[in-house]
């Protein structure tokens, strides 16, 4: 069997001891936030508001705490990138005369696309909570039947 699992590779999970799963242990979903943000006042508000906007939709997770997090560095980043675009202006001259945008606004730009994809994949979007079709439940024949049936 050892020349069978080098040469096809072992399948399946692995065995009694090996497992990491503890069922004992609630998973559980912690709503603090990550220590990364714990120094930025407008990194936290952002956390806490998406938060309590999941925990109300019933689609927030821990496994959504890292997308969370980038969500709230994302949004601590934009007024910085747009303060400084707003007062250098967002675009740069070269030594040659050539105009080209400026560092902070391409940061600016991609922060704020990266912000509008996690937004979207988190379900921050009326859009994407459409997709998701969170609140809408649908009705089952029966239950339409016993309905009408008054």
């Amino acid at each position: 069997t050892l020349i069978k699992e080098v040469l096809m590779g072992r399948r399946g999970p692995k065995k009694g001891a090996e497992l990491a799963i503890n069922p004992s242990e609630p998973v559980g979903n912690s709503r603090n936030p990550p220590k990364s943000i714990e120094n930025n006042a407008l990194a936290i508000e952002t956390w806490n508001r998406s938060v309590e906007q999941l925990v109300l939709q019933g689609t927030y997770q821990d496994c959504d705490r890292f997308a969370l997090e980038r969500h709230a560095i994302c949004a601590a980043l934009i007024p910085k990138y747009a303060a400084v675009c707003f007062k250098n202006g967002g675009y740069q001259t070269t030594k040659t005369g050539y105009t080209q945008v400026s560092a902070e606004l391409s940061c600016f730009l991609k922060v704020s696309s990266e912000l509008r994809s996690l937004e979207r994949a988190l379900g921050l979007t009326p859009e994407s909570r459409r997709n998701m079709n969170l609140g809408a439940a649908e009705e089952d024949e029966l239950s339409g039947f016993l309905n009408e049936a008054g």
